[in-house]
């Protein structure tokens, strides 16, 4: 009864459409974007594992916003961190105290390095490779020398990876698919004596492309034997 019930309310409103135009087809999400990738949902239980194994990758695929506070906030801490050591290796060597003791004989490990605001100017100089020539370091004390060979290694590290993501995030043409068109519709049609599948491809830009490769997807939905599934 139930089933006869649903029967005659489905024809009945499929008898009220006629003279209204065609019904509306549900709409059903799109098996590929735009750009090219697929619509599938990915729910792998270890998918953040995987993605930080792989972290230059994970860094390129990141939205601007997302890589632009990265690449912000890594140098931020490491020039915070940098700066906090040679604060500390001149507070230890007491060059923080020839400010209130100027005349007392002592060799210093910076020149002009009084504070932590000094100690990061030193970073930054010495990072960016200025050099106004008025802080600089001594052969006083092999701690400071340590800290500023690896801080010259780390920085060429850092500036390699990161400035390679962003020439790499910059060099991808993402945005080039936005003026790339599609036609609306496509055609079965007979050509050389077989049937073929068409639609044509737009470029909007005057430049050319050259050695495209178009790659299209056909998906359809049938049983399988025996189990009776999709």
């Amino acid at each position: 009864m139930l089933e006869r019930a649903a029967s005659i309310k489905r024809r009945r409103a499929s008898h009220a459409n006629v003279g209204k135009g065609k019904p509306e087809r549900p709409k059903v999400p799109r098996f590929m974007r735009k750009n090219g990738h697929c619509n599938i949902r990915q729910a792998a239980q270890d998918k953040r594992e995987r993605y930080m194994s792989d972290l230059f990758t994970t860094f390129v695929d990141l939205d601007w916003m997302y890589s632009i506070a990265l690449f912000i906030g890594f140098y931020a801490i490491i020039w915070v961190i940098f700066s906090f050591l040679y604060w500390v290796v001149a507070f230890a060597r007491g060059d923080l105290d020839l400010i209130f003791y100027p005349a007392q004989a002592h060799k210093p490990c910076f020149q002009h390095v009084h504070s932590y605001a000094t100690a990061f100017l030193f970073f930054i100089e010495t990072e960016t490779t200025v050099g106004y020539g008025t802080r600089t370091i001594t052969d006083n004390c092999p701690e400071a020398i340590l800290l500023l060979v690896f801080q010259c290694l780390l920085g060429t590290l850092v500036d390699a990876v990161l400035v390679g993501c962003i020439f790499i995030k910059i060099s991808k043409p993402k945005n080039r698919t936005d003026t790339l068109i599609f036609s609306e519709k496509a055609v079965i049609a007979q050509r050389d004596g077989k049937f073929g599948f068409m639609f044509r491809v737009g470029n909007l830009r005057n430049s050319l492309i050259v050695q495209c490769k178009i790659r299209a997807k056909f998906v359809r939905s049938r049983h399988t034997e025996g189990i009776g599934s999709f």
